[in-house]
């Protein structure tokens, strides 16, 4: 599996400890999210996604929707 969270990381130009900085999630941590030793829990994999200002999923792949019930919601009626 393409690691997105690196690619994200080089991509922006910061460091494993600047993105921990920013992020406030363990440089280690982040480290093993990386290298692909451990997954992050929901909540770390949301902030750092929105850090990017991307959906979760682009970073993390495992976190992919599978109801579409993110489609088409414009316009319905309850």
């Amino acid at each position: 599996m393409k690691n997105s969270l690196r690619e994200y990381r080089l991509k922006n130009g910061l460091s494993l400890r600047q993105l921990s900085e920013k992020t406030n999630i363990s440089y280690g941590l982040l480290g093993f999210y990386e290298s692909g030793r451990r997954s992050p829990s929901f909540k770390n994999a949301d902030r750092i996604a929105s850090f990017f200002k991307v959906p979760l999923e682009t970073v993390f792949p495992q976190f992919e929707r599978l109801s579409p019930i993110h489609e088409n919601t414009t316009n319905q009626t309850v």
